[in-house]
């Protein structure tokens, strides 16, 4: 994995489908996968134009599994159904780092991430979240995938 710079930035909040569920690690490709291919459809059917790479909120975390929430970026707000929601992203200040590499190998990188924000006096400000630069269908290199990892602080 390569070293990564550590930036401060604000994000402004968009319009997000998503599906929240516990998963198993082992199971996370898999069952990420299914919820992508689902929220994909949605979009499809309700003709909402994705307009960002996908992003997956980490509501808690363990090293067994996670409450995990898989989201789209959409262009406009809908009305979601029964086991999609509709929501917007969170808005204001973050600090972000780019992880190349497996995603399994993530955890490196978010280590790295909240050392960052304690070494600066930083304080969380609610849940993280990745962003899936890469699509794995496009590039089957995992050591060239791009996941840019956001923890919002203040």
């Amino acid at each position: 994995m390569e070293k990564s710079k550590i930036t401060v930035k604000e994000v402004e909040s968009k319009n997000l489908i998503s599906i929240r569920k516990k998963i198993q690690w082992q199971d996370a490709g898999q069952e990420m996968g299914a919820i992508y291919g689902e929220l994909m459809k949605y979009a499809e059917n309700t003709k909402n134009q994705i307009s960002a790479p996908p992003i997956c909120l980490a509501h808690q975390w363990d090293d067994n599994g996670g409450d995990i929430e898989c989201g789209l970026i959409v262009s406009q707000a809908s009305e979601g159904s029964d086991r999609i929601i509709t929501s917007k992203t969170y808005k204001g200040n973050v600090a972000v780092i780019e992880h190349i590499g497996e995603y399994k190998k993530t955890s490196e990188s978010w280590g790295e991430l909240f050392k960052y924000i304690g070494e600066n006096s930083m304080e969380n400000n609610g849940v993280p979240w990745e962003e899936y630069i890469t699509d794995p269908n496009v590039e089957t290199d995992s050591s060239k995938f791009i996941t840019n990892l956001y923890q919002p602080i203040k």
